[in-house]
């Protein structure tokens, strides 16, 4: 009997320890949990922290952002003088090479120039890019009211919200945050 008694006390002890051990081991887990909580939570209050830095950080893409934006407003502008320089280039030498007097040679020019076929008379993407950008003086009287109308109809119908392209928006960003006062622009 008394052997007995040693086993069963040998198994009680054992299973005193195993509770023991994965108490333990729960206890363990639960440090664990509480501490990779609290470490969250001092990343979040880092983040915080650092806010200021962020805000500048952002605050000097945007302002690489304007002057992106300026600069290659430029390069457009330059562009489009190049372009209007290389027409009237153009339509001084077809009028001395072809003898034409400046009307004709202007609207040749033009018309070649958006794609537009003269004697097609089609009223096509060509013959409105064409009496857009043709100056005024040398349109007929037709091509003057079709103009007139196609300009008038944009007048009426424009929406600006739906005409904004991504410079426009971009734009429109920057004055939120400046209002905010979270965006000074700043000379580089």
């Amino acid at each position: 009997m008394h052997n007995k008694n040693e086993i069963s006390n040998i198994g009680d002890a054992y299973a005193w320890i195993k509770s023991k051990y994965y108490s333990f081991i729960w206890d363990l887990k639960v440090i664990k949990n509480r501490t990779l909580r609290y470490l969250d939570d001092c990343k979040k209050i880092k983040k915080i922290w650092y806010a200021p830095i962020q805000v500048s950080y952002l605050e000097d893409a945007c302002n690489f952002y304007a002057s992106h934006i300026r600069d290659i407003e430029k390069q457009l502008n330059d562009k489009d003088d190049t372009i209007e320089s290389i027409l009237n280039d153009f339509i001084d030498y077809k009028g001395d090479k072809e003898n034409l007097d400046e009307r004709t040679a202007t609207r040749s020019v033009y018309a070649n120039h958006c794609g537009y076929i003269q004697e097609d008379g089609d009223k096509d993407e060509g013959y409105y890019n064409f009496i857009e950008k043709c100056p005024s003086k040398f349109l007929t009287d037709s091509e003057a009211d079709d103009l007139f109308d196609v300009e008038h109809d944009r007048y009426v119908t424009y929406d600006p919200i739906a005409e904004m392209d991504l410079r426009d928006n971009a734009l429109y960003a920057l004055s939120q945050l400046k209002k905010r006062g979270l965006y000074e622009e700043k000379k580089y």
